[in-house]
């Protein structure tokens, strides 16, 4: 029989993954930051893992020491929305990138934190088009 109270224990935090019993939507408790329905999640070089959270429109980094820091939130870069983040990938350089799935976009988000949007509904100006 399976769990209502799930627990991961990692060297670098301990992750709660309860569901919601209101609303049914899984909240994922990352110390003091709730990440809604947990979609995507990646690694960088240096053991910095990567959560998106598609309901709560936010992607937090947790560092191998704990620390916890939202990398990108609905405000996307700041012209652009962010909105269901879903897949997460990290290139060799460990450059961040983040598909909103609604919003119909992919974010890059640089090892210094620089947010640029690299396609969009309109494309990418080489006619790629996300679908």
């Amino acid at each position: 029989m399976r769990s209502r109270l799930s627990w991961i224990i990692t060297p670098i935090s301990l992750l709660g993954v309860l569901p919601s019993s209101s609303s049914g939507i899984i909240v994922v408790e990352i110390l003091d930051v709730a990440v809604g329905f947990p979609r995507g999640m990646a690694v960088d070089s240096l053991a910095n893992v990567y959560v998106s959270g598609s309901l709560s429109d936010t992607v937090v980094k947790v560092a191998p020491d704990g620390t916890i820091t939202p990398v990108l939130t609905i405000s996307g870069d700041g012209r652009h929305l962010l909105e269901f983040p879903d897949a997460l990938a990290v290139d060799s350089s460990d450059n961040l990138f983040v598909a909103g799935c609604d919003s119909d976009n992919v974010f890059k988000v640089t090892p210094s934190g620089t947010i640029t949007v690299i396609i969009n509904a309109d494309g990418d100006g080489l006619g790629n088009f996300l679908e």
